[in-house]
């Protein structure tokens, strides 16, 4: 569907008679974006994590993406980072620093964490553990899966609810059944994860790479109390005011021991909560718009 998409906006962008700015969010999106940028007034690229800053990625396969990346990031006017980490990646490219900008992610936190409270007051007494995002490879599901596994092992009354879909959905279902505990899953897939923050009692989240990661920062707006494998996005947001919430491991008996502790602390819970929910209002969708659009 790729080139089809490539002459059509092509085509729009040559008869329209108007002038078109081109602002492309992840890989497969910068790639049609560098492509038609030539037929535009002005372009932007938000890569939104480079895939070549996965840690796990080596020898060959790690040079092919990163020329990959290069290639496609030339073109454009101005490439966004979202974290200091995402800019000397795309330093590293070979993209000058004339053309990059440090803009952070936004949120409405107002918003969510309204919404997260109306569905709190109908929340019942289970103990509910959440995993948020795509069933893929980079927000690596079977982790949770496995920290859960040492969870229930602990607390009786712990549930999981997994929030997204994506390919791996069917395989982890599998998995859980493997691991022994299908019947304490909710997959909840493609619904709004803001309305399902409100009914967890504390997210993990195992990306094996982010850039910055919005799910942390709705959660945090959520009162949500957190549990990260730590990467260039969960330190982006939490590493010099919540470095409790980081688990540099990224190992499942570490991330469920780290849980563990958060559900028997209240206190230590509460005051987490009201920090990350000031780090949240900070960090507003108007300021992220604002910076944007005065690069142009």
């Amino acid at each position: 569907t790729d080139i089809p998409a490539i002459v059509k906006l092509r085509r729009y962008f040559k008869s329209s008679g108007k002038r078109h700015l081109i602002h492309a969010h992840s890989t497969k999106a910068g790639i049609l974006g560098a492509v038609l940028s030539r037929y535009t007034c002005g372009s932007v690229f938000t890569p939104h994590a480079y895939r070549g800053s996965d840690p796990t990625l080596r020898g060959w396969k790690s040079a092919l993406v990163r020329s990959a990346e290069r290639c496609f990031s030339q073109p454009y006017d101005v490439v966004i980072g979202v974290s200091e980490a995402e800019c000397a990646y795309a330093r590293g490219l070979g993209v000058p620093s004339s053309k990059l900008r440090l803009i952070p992610l936004g949120i409405d936190s107002t918003l969510i964490a309204s919404v997260a409270r109306k569905c709190k007051e109908s929340k019942g007494n289970t103990l509910v553990i959440g995993f948020v995002g795509r069933m893929t490879y980079q927000k690596n599901p079977a982790l949770f899966l496995d920290a859960f596994s040492i969870i229930s092992r602990a607390l009786t009354n712990a549930t999981a609810l997994l929030v997204g879909d994506g390919p791996l959905l069917d395989e982890m279902k599998s998995y859980a059944r493997t691991l022994g505990i299908s019947d304490r899953i909710v997959w909840a897939g493609g619904v709004s994860a803001i309305e399902q923050l409100g009914t967890m009692d504390l997210l993990i989240h195992t990306s094996r790479y982010e850039s910055f990661g919005y799910i942390l920062l709705e959660a945090a707006a959520a009162s949500l109390p957190i549990v990260a494998v730590e990467n260039d996005g969960s330190r982006a947001i939490f590493q010099e005011r919540l470095p409790g919430y980081l688990v540099p491991s990224g190992t499942a008996s570490d991330l469920a021991q780290r849980a563990i502790m958060f559900l028997s602390d209240s206190e230590k819970v509460y005051r987490s909560t009201e920090c990350a929910v000031r780090i949240a209002q900070e960090l507003s969708t108007d300021t992220m718009v604002d910076k944007i659009t005065n690069e142009f």
